[in-house]
């Protein structure tokens, strides 16, 4: 409320076997509702499987991020 971000992260701690955690579910659409209601827009991380993304989008999620969209990419550095 009192940060000027117009992103809010949703913490992967919520994401831990979503598809199964009702009380999980209930707190990101909370997080999601008021969110919007500041005119920020959501970020889940963590996102491992189709079923959790369903209900993050179900939840009102704007985005989200994973393994399950995109593994992390390696990055070689070279010195120049």
């Amino acid at each position: 409320k009192h940060v000027p971000a117009r992103y809010l992260k949703i913490d992967r701690h919520y994401m831990a076997d979503l598809p199964k955690q009702k009380e999980n579910q209930d707190k990101v659409k909370e997080i999601c509702n008021q969110a919007h209601q500041l005119g920020k827009l959501t970020v889940a991380e963590f996102v491992e499987d189709a079923a959790s993304m369903s209900i993050l989008f179900g939840c009102g999620v704007n985005f989200v991020q994973g393994n399950f969209l995109q593994e992390p990419e390696k990055i070689l550095s070279h010195a120049a």
